[in-house]
């Protein structure tokens, strides 16, 4: 089983291009159920014996006795399920044990979305400032929040992947998958400003990073999160001041301003408009309390 495990894990890496962060999370979530049954029997289980119960008593057991949450759980189920679907296409079993497995329901927590205001207010001070690092700043808070990015999405941009001329950027998105975003003309400006200071960042060596640090070396991911934190707590009055808020706001203010799901999905990198889905409710959500706050009968 753990052979098998290994064999799986680099077929996502080399068919699917599956993250390093995912292959992870997959293989310590997998063999942590191996480690159970092991546990449980006290020998080595091969693939044929096991039995659906079993993942249904270790389903249990991750809520009820390690206290996880339905989304951690279905998370742990999900990454079983592809590994039992792979041993399946293998011939290594006739039929999954987790097929008919159903994960628990997971709250359907909306995303917390900073408001345009805030946002604006926050952009316009740092397009104000000459300080390199606020320069670099506004570049990336303007590149997330102006073309929707993840944040590891866009600290892996090279100064070659932009294209001020033609006002496109080309980003490379999960499952290794290019896609082309327009750039606004704030974002451009954020760009042509932060391309004139960056020299101040290199070192010795230049190997192309669009975002570098102050040691000239591509920005680190935990220092661009707290970059972003920072900033939005500055401005921003809510929860969950983190730079996923900003890929929320992309696409929840596109919805709000008339575009269309598929066209916010495609530039996400969604690969399915039910991915995308999610915003149109936070839209619907704050026109229902706008509606609830404003009405006269309401009062």
């Amino acid at each position: 089983m753990r052979e098998r495990l290994a064999d799986y894990l680099n077929m996502l890496e080399s068919v699917k291009g599956v993250s390093m962060h995912t292959l992870k999370a997959y293989e310590t979530d997998i063999s942590a159920f191996l480690d159970y049954l092991n546990e449980v029997s006290g020998k080595s289980i091969v693939a044929d014996e096991i039995q659906p119960r079993w993942i249904r008593r270790y389903m249990g057991r991750l809520s009820e006795v390690e206290k996880l949450s339905a989304t951690t759980c279905a998370r742990k189920l999900s990454a079983l399920k592809g590994y039992f679907s792979y041993l399946v296409e293998e011939d290594v079993l006739k039929v999954s044990p987790a097929e008919s497995i159903q994960g628990p329901k997971r709250p359907n927590h909306l995303p917390e979305v900073p408001p345009e205001n805030k946002l604006k207010q926050l952009l316009n001070f740092l397009a104000e400032q000459s300080e390199v690092e606020s320069v670099r700043d506004a570049a990336l808070i303007e590149l997330i929040y102006g073309c929707g990015l993840r944040l590891s999405e866009a600290i892996s941009l090279d100064t070659k992947d932009i294209n001020l001329r033609k006002h496109w950027i080309r980003v490379l998105g999960k499952r290794s998958k290019y896609r082309d975003i327009p750039l606004t003309q704030s974002t451009i400006s954020a760009f042509e400003r932060w391309l004139n200071s960056r020299s101040e960042y290199i070192g010795d060596t230049d190997d192309g990073a669009l975002f570098l640090g102050k040691r000239g070396k591509r920005l680190n991911p935990r220092v661009a999160r707290e970059v972003i934190h920072r900033r939005l707590e500055e401005f921003s009055m809510y929860k969950g001041t983190n730079p996923h808020a900003l890929r929320h706001a992309f696409a929840t203010h596109l919805l709000d301003h008339g575009a269309t799901i598929a066209a916010v999905g495609e530039m996400l990198g969604h690969a399915s408009l039910s991915t995308t889905q999610i915003y149109t409710k936070v839209s619907v959500e704050r026109l229902k309390s706008e509606y609830l706050k404003h009405h006269p009968r309401e009062k």
